[in-house]
């Protein structure tokens, strides 16, 4: 049996994130279409409100949006009652490490025009 190949989570998707109060809002979305099974396999719930339990997480609710290839997750209690991230900095989540049916030496993201 072959060892199943990861990838950083950042290299078949990209993110967006916003907050509000206590609230924390996060977007993954597939650079490529073969990336979108493995997403809504890998990016669970429970997952995302792990990588958020040192910052008191409380609840993760995931909405997934087929029609773009996306997830959202909102995040409730994981900014300690205030905005934290200012000017959006790279987030510990874009660095998470999950299992690649796409092709290893085939990372082309997709072009936005």
């Amino acid at each position: 049996m072959s060892e199943m190949l990861t990838v950083p989570l950042h290299d078949i998707a990209h993110g967006r994130s916003g907050d509000k109060g206590n609230r924390l809002n996060i977007s993954v979305i597939a650079y490529r279409p073969e990336a979108w099974p493995i997403l809504v396999r890998e990016v669970t719930e429970a997952r995302v409100l792990a990588m958020f339990a040192h910052r008191g997480a409380s609840r993760v609710t995931r909405y997934v949006l087929e029609n773009i290839q996306a997830l959202n997750f909102v995040i409730d209690d994981a900014l300690e009652g205030r905005r934290q991230f200012g000017a959006q900095p790279r987030h510990a989540w874009q660095d998470h490490r999950v299992p690649s049916a796409v092709d290893g030496r085939d990372r082309t993201r997709r072009t936005c025009r």
